[in-house]
């Protein structure tokens, strides 16, 4: 009888160290690729391809940890031998390992401010190397696999969820390029990590090894180019959930905000914008947008990039000599000692874009309800932006083309004196223009010569009044204006569509011609947005009261004139006055002009020029949008699918087992469910006094019926009596009746994770 007893004690215990062993080799595999895919996100992140080696540790330490879990209090034994390692790779070199973390630092602030377009700055850090690069990282690996092993070891399913969509989430709100095998190996951790904790046990393990195999195959065997889609349509959605975000924010007007695409509709609504009040109403151009970079079809503004390096701290420096590129003409006029004419305007934002202020290139004063966007426009401040603000300018009437430079902008002046402390502040944002607008891309530059100056040489004396004159005379006589032109096709190059096929536009369009126009002739310029209130209209207006509406919204040039800082010109036709005689607006010695209007003699007439059909304007851009919302439904359509699939399979399984179970078995799974449903249903309900229920009114289920099945329990667990045939029925009905109250009482939310939380047999 001993022997048998002792025999007996042997098999549970070998079955013990059985389970152990497998326990701990599934979470092995979970905890490895969970480990390896935060880290590959990690350096994805932290921009460095240095991360085989900081993988490997980190997977090391997850087996160190699930070898020692098979010995009595090996776990927590694996844990402190991890974090000692981490701690001594830490102290070996504390300053290389800080380096390299403020490297990563780096990397991740530029990620972040080319794609938000934000310039928080660098830390200052001296150079590191690869060695550093790897020790860190792997000092982070082993830390994430210990965290990782901790939650698998505890089944802390959220914190599992929360760590391994953390990093994905950010590398898709980022547009990150990470590998397509960390992608994968982290989702399967994800999907073998949800499979252990709530999957039947009988094939925990088989589940893992087969989300394992098929990670791996799609890591090695599957195409880039399903991921360059996710790359492609994770990009889309940032874009999107950002545009959606600043909308109620900031309202939304039509001004396209550089992107040409969306060009055509800048003038398609005729709404109120701003409401301008004005001691004398005379033209005026208020800017918002401002474009530095032109990218094929739209304006985008600088990277932090052109901030940094030889101009790294200019800004800053600049603000603190008193100088503005936003209001460097005021601090021009000041340094000039001259005084202008100016007046004050109170501005009422009333349908336009909350998030700029819209000044004046001539506004001068430095108190601003807003804050300037490096050397570009006022952004207003508040979470909403603000609706109403006033501003002083000078009212500076000359057209941009026809101002010169007073010599002592070159001259060296008195030391001490005000004219001195503007020129060296100007002097540096002078190089930082010449450096940066005038950028322009060798095809553009030729097609440019061709069209607008022949190949011809210009001369230096001829200034920006005659290069001026000429832009505006090929623009004229090339294309024709249109409030709602053509709209440019998915995938073209807008200067190369607009000078040899469109042929007609709108502000916008000729604006963006002529800013690399005048870049091909070496004069800084760039693109810029906003409301024009004209001469004319302001002549028309009676008393201080003008508002400005959908059809005044407007994009112009703003070249750099040295000193004087940015000034807009108009090269729109019907938006300047024609100071040039006749036979120099028509002797222009280039036979690639094919213009629409007919206003000269050997320009082909509108007759020969096609425009594209009106009812597939907006085709191409339809297409894209409906084949990106299709992508995001079939994501979600097949992530559901998936779920229900594993569902599924875990439902059938469970009920193939419970078929087999023995009467005693089923009554231990309908019991456990049982006590987690009054569990949930009771509030103070108390899992070891299950038959103290909290004195509530209560017509949910038969609690006589309850209280039996808890006695039948007591008497199997305590009294090691079968249960009968009769007694199986009578237990599932009451956990139907159970399952069916807390389904009428659970929220749609809680019924959700509920159901994938863990898996029943049919009959509850």
């Amino acid at each position: 009888m001993k022997e048998k007893q002792k025999a007996i004690v042997l098999t549970g215990r070998e079955k013990k160290i059985s389970d152990r062993i497998t326990a701990s080799a599934m979470r092995a595999v979970v905890g490895m690729c969970i480990t390896a895919g935060i880290t590959g996100i990690f350096f994805a992140l932290g921009g460095t391809p240095v991360f085989f080696m900081p993988i490997f540790a980190g997977c090391m330490a997850v087996l160190i940890i699930a070898f020692l879990e098979v010995f009595p209090k090996g776990h927590s034994c694996g844990m402190l031998l991890c974090m000692m390692t981490a701690a001594i790779l830490f102290f070996i070199s504390v300053n290389r390992v800080v380096r390299a973390i403020y490297g990563w630092g780096n990397s991740f602030l530029n990620l972040w401010n080319e794609v938000f377009g934000t310039f928080y700055g660098e830390l200052a850090v001296s150079g590191y190397g690869k060695t550093d690069l790897i020790m860190t990282g792997s000092i982070f690996a082993i830390s994430i696999g210990a965290a990782t092993c901790g939650i698998l070891k505890k089944q802390q399913f959220f914190l599992l969820t929360l760590t391994v969509f953390v990093p994905l989430c950010v590398s898709i709100m980022l547009s990150v390029d990470i590998p397509l095998w960390t992608a994968a190996i982290l989702s399967a951790g994800w999907v073998c990590g949800w499979c252990y904790m709530s999957g039947p046990s009988e094939i925990r393990w088989e589940i893992v090894l087969l989300t394992a195999s098929a990670a791996i195959a799609v890591s090695f065997f599957t195409p880039s180019a399903p991921f360059d889609r996710w790359q492609t349509a994770s990009h889309v959605f940032q874009s999107g959930i950002t545009k959606k975000i600043d909308k109620v924010r900031f309202g939304e007007d039509t001004l396209p905000e550089g992107n040409l695409r969306e060009a055509d509709l800048m003038l398609t609504k005729d709404d109120e914008r701003l409401v301008l009040e004005m001691e004398h109403p005379s033209g005026i151009y208020l800017r918002g947008f401002i474009g530095s970079v032109y990218e094929g079809n739209s304006w985008k503004h600088f990277s932090a990039e052109a901030y940094g390096g030889d101009y790294s701290g200019m800004l800053s420096w600049l603000s603190k000599e008193g100088f503005h590129p936003g209001i460097q003409y005021a601090d021009y006029m000041n340094a000039a000692e001259k005084k202008e004419k100016s007046q004050k305007v109170s501005v009422k934002n009333t349908g336009a874009d909350r998030r700029y202020l819209y000044l004046p290139e001539t506004a001068k004063g430095t108190e601003f309800p807003g804050h300037w966007k490096q050397d570009w426009y006022m952004e207003s401040k508040g979470m909403f932006g603000r609706n109403q603000y006033s501003f002083t300018y000078y009212d500076a009437q000359e057209n941009g083309e026809l101002l010169q430079p007073e010599q002592w902008v070159y001259e060296k002046s008195e030391a001490g004196s005000q004219a001195e402390s503007f020129l060296q502040a100007e002097k540096v944002y002078r190089s930082f223009v010449y450096d940066n607008y005038l950028a322009l891309e060798s095809e553009q530059k030729d097609l440019i010569d061709t069209i607008f100056f022949n190949g011809e040489t210009w001369e230096e004396s001829e200034g920006l009044y005659s290069i001026t004159s000429r832009i505006r005379t090929v623009l004229q006589i090339l294309a024709e204006y249109k409030e709602i032109p053509a709209k440019l096709p998915a995938g073209r190059d807008f200067l190369s569509w607009f000078l040899k096929e469109g042929k007609e536009g709108n502000a916008s369009y000729y604006a963006t011609a002529a800013v690399l126009a005048y870049r091909a002739m070496g004069i800084p310029a760039r693109y810029a947005e906003g409301y024009v209130l004209t001469k004319e209209q302001a002549e028309l207006e009676k008393g201080s009261r003008v508002t400005l509406s959908g059809k005044n919204a407007h994009a112009w040039v703003e070249v750099y004139i040295d000193g004087m800082g940015w000034k807009a010109i108009e090269v729109t036709p019907g938006f300047y006055e024609e100071l040039y005689e006749a036979e120099v607006m028509v002797a222009v010695p280039n036979d690639e002009l094919k213009g629409t209007n007919g206003r000269v003699a050997h320009i082909p007439s509108s007759e020969q020029y096609e425009l594209p059909e009106k009812d597939t304007r907006h085709k191409d851009d339809l297409r894209s949008r409906i084949g990106a919302a299709w992508s995001y439904l079939l994501a979600v359509i097949a992530v559901f699918l998936l779920l229900e699939v594993i569902r599924l399979s875990r439902i059938l399984y469970s009920n193939y087992r419970y078929k087999k179970m023995s009467a005693e078995e089923k009554m231990y799974v309908l019991y456990r469910e049982i006590i987690d449903m009054v569990g949930i249903l009771f509030k103070g309900f108390r899992p070891d006094h299950p038959l103290d229920l909290p004195k509530q009114e209560s017509t949910w289920f038969d609690t006589k019926l309850y209280i039996r099945t808890v006695e039948r329990m007591e008497r199997m667990i305590y009294g090691q009596t079968e249960p009968s045939l009769r007694e199986i029925p009578a237990t599932e009905a009451l956990a139907l009746q159970l399952s069916k109250t807390l389904n009428s009482r659970l929220k749609w939310w809680q019924k959700f994770l509920r159901r994938y939380k863990k898996t029943k047999p049919s009959c509850i």
